[in-house]
């Protein structure tokens, strides 16, 4: 495997110098200088070969600073003279920074050596006002001057502070910066789609799909892959944005007229590809389908794909890797950044490039790093927040990510969560609030709607979930992203903002507990009672939780689940009137048996440990979908009668409980032991 390239700006400093004077001194010692900290830097290797200068201006105009070298030999070359008025042009339009150097030669005399060389360039009249001009506007900025007995080496690391110091100073926003940004990296990227097009076989039609999580790269890869091939094909088209364009009929008829520019003008939001058909399989097409949301986007742009000349390439970016299953049972996953390369990916929107010398920032460069976990869009976003910020604002900036997202990467991940079915998102959100790490079958029998044959994954949102890269499957158990993680739990933090709260704030809680206001809304509490004193509640506190699936009360600060009193207290008894509740977990819970109200129906998992339960419930209850029940250590406990019909259990654990016979399990226990 190939190795990749250090994801580094290509070019942040041009040098622009008098080559046969200082190529092989001077110039080659800044150079390893500049590389040393981090600076990439571009150098013209080829001043005395008469190359067309239009590549040259190309890197100028790339990069963030120009080092302009004032030597006494520098009049003499057109060629540096050329590069000097275009580094004048860009500093003009606010584009470049200029730093001159005059390399032991007073500025004084930059006029005299200029006036002396142009009588021996040719076509001198025609460039000499423009170079003039440039000459007295660089040679006025600040600069630095190196003297015939001054130190070389501490003058290099004076040139090269001073280059730190405005690379971090230049707004991020300086023009096709972020466009050169985008680039790094990403060969190998390339090379792995490019082997999915399989040129090989020309004469097959070859639908490739791009996927990955939000700001994860689709776009740019796909982007840049058109940008090689364009010019390999007859008719290409780079349709970006898809979820931004409405109705279908403007849809296509915006594909066509690309697609075909010659008839733009016969081409209507009616035409079909039917219509066309003849002229459209005269060539191979080169397509980019960009940002696809919908099953409708692939219709409406591909329609049954008899238009398309065998030997074409279409890409196609998503996030939903469900929608193209048919089109590309295997797609291309765009994956994240490894931590070598977001660290210098992120260094150069934040710090202006990779500085190993700025050791303070480097190390909380690495923290935010750790955090975004590769992804590009985040790391962009971070980085320009943070420049320019001081230390301390990093470290407050850094306390605060994990509860507040930045708005860009905020709206970006909203597009995703809007487009979720209601019970997509309450999956989503629960997961994110109960269910990070936890095991997939468990997980699965929680959060799955039950609208569906369990043995099925066709309409199981964790699936969906996945598909659409807002959760992983790994090792067996669900993950989600920081950046997900932290959206979610914002969106649960604004109740506002969603239909059914699920509450583990203390706070949240007891208001909700005390108040009953919007209980209906709750769809999860998870209580940490060492934060809670003995705390007495009326008997009716959870009858309005009609839509409640997740109840915990539990202490943090005992992991082992402990003995002593329950803090929470219900003097009058409790009423518990839950049908939605899937997962009950109440340690140490201080009555005989759970309420006769309670019904177990939707009930997969029950937790009462250390309790003071003597039977679970009185007689027999439904319990079909009941697979887990922990009474370890309660001690009281007399019966187990109640869960004779519990014909799904697969877990009983009865801890410190030894003198129950065979007789008082479950059937269901018995005949699968």
């Amino acid at each position: 495997m190939a190795v990749q390239e250090p994801l580094v700006p290509r070019h942040q400093v041009f040098l622009n110098f008098r080559g046969v004077e200082l190529r092989n001194g001077f110039v080659s010692y800044l150079e390893t200088a500049l590389k040393n900290a981090g600076i990439n830097v571009f150098i013209d290797k080829y001043e005395e070969r008469g190359e067309d200068l239009t590549v040259l201006f190309r890197r100028i105009e790339e990069s963030k600073i120009a080092l302009v070298v004032f030597s006494r030999r520098y009049m003499e070359s057109e060629w540096c003279l050329n590069e000097l008025a275009k580094i004048k042009e860009c500093v003009d339009e606010k584009k470049l920074v200029a730093i001159p150097i005059f390399y032991k030669v007073n500025p004084s005399e930059l006029e005299a050596l200029f006036n002396d060389a142009c009588e021996t360039h040719s076509n001198v009249q025609t460039h000499m006002e423009k170079w003039k001009v440039a000459l007295e506007c660089i040679k006025l900025k600040m600069g630095l001057t190196l003297l015939e007995q001054s130190d070389e080496v501490v003058f290099l690391k004076t040139v090269v502070a001073e280059v730190m110091k405005k690379l971090t100073a230049i707004p991020i926003n300086l023009e096709g910066e972020e466009k050169v940004a985008i680039l790094f990296g990403i060969e190998h990227r390339i090379k792995q789609v490019e082997e999915k097009f399989g040129f090989d076989h020309s004469d097959e039609t070859r639908i490739v799909g791009i996927v990955g999580m939000p700001g994860i790269g689709k776009t740019t890869l796909a982007t840049e892959l058109f940008k090689r091939y364009e010019n390999k094909f007859i008719r290409c088209v780079n349709f970006l944005k898809i979820r931004k364009e409405m109705g279908s009929g403007h849809l296509r008829m915006t594909f066509l007229q690309d697609l075909l520019p010659k008839k733009k003008t016969n081409i209507t939001h009616k035409t079909t590809f039917d219509c066309l058909k003849t002229e459209l399989l005269m060539n191979k097409v080169f397509v980019v389908l960009d940002d696809v949301s919908s099953e409708k986007h692939i219709k409406t742009l591909l329609g049954d794909r008899s238009w398309i000349k065998k030997g074409s390439r279409i890409v196609i970016t998503t996030r939903d890797r469900a929608l193209i299953a048919d089109l590309d049972p295997n797609p291309y996953v765009v994956p994240r950044l490894n931590p070598r390369d977001g660290l210098m990916y992120f260094s150069f929107f934040a710090l202006g490039g990779f500085n190993p010398e700025m050791e303070d920032y480097m190390k909380m460069s690495r923290v935010f790093v750790d955090y975004v976990r590769g992804n590009p869009k985040a790391l962009r976003e971070l980085g320009k927040e943070l420049r320019g910020k001081g230390e301390t604002l990093w470290k407050a900036w850094f306390g605060a990510l994990a509860r507040c997202s930045n708005e860009s990467i905020k709206d970006l991940l909203k597009i995703s969560y809007d487009e979720l079915s209601e019970k997509e998102k309450d999956a989503f959100l629960d997961i994110a609030c109960f269910f990070k790490s936890e095991d997939e079958f468990y997980a699965r029998s929680l959060l799955d709607s039950g609208d569906h044959d369990e043995s099925s994954e066709v309409s199981s949102e964790i699936t969906n979930l996945a598909y659409k890269f807002l959760i992983s499957i790994s090792g067996g158990r669900l993950e989600m992203h920081d950046l997900l993680h932290t959206f979610a739990i914002e969106l649960c933090s604004l109740s506002s903002t969603v239909e059914k709260c699920r509450l583990w704030k203390y706070q949240d809680i007891i208001a909700a507990l005390h108040d009953k206001m919007g209980t209906k809304t709750v769809r999860g509490i998870s209580l940490d009672m060492s934060q809670v004193r003995d705390m007495p509640l009326e008997f009716s506190v959870f009858a309005n939780m009609c839509n409640l699936w997740y109840l915990k009360f539990y202490t943090s600060t005992c992991p082992r689940e402990c003995e002593g009193d329950c803090k929470l207290n219900f003097p009058d008894g409790l009423s518990l009137p839950l049908e939605e509740v899937r997962y009950l977990d109440w340690l140490k819970f201080p009555l005989d048996e759970l309420p006769s109200d309670f019904n177990p129906k939707n009930l997969v998992d029950l937790r009462l440990p250390y309790s003071k339960i003597k039977q679970v419930w009185k007689d027999s209850k439904d319990t079909p979908k009941l697979k887990w029940v922990d009474l370890n250590n309660s001690r009281m406990l007399q019966k187990l009668s109640g869960f004779s019909k519990a014909q799904n259990l697969l877990r009983l654990n009865l801890e410190d409980k030894s003198d129950f016979t065979e007789n008082s399990y479950p059937q269901r226990l018995y005949e699968a032991s």
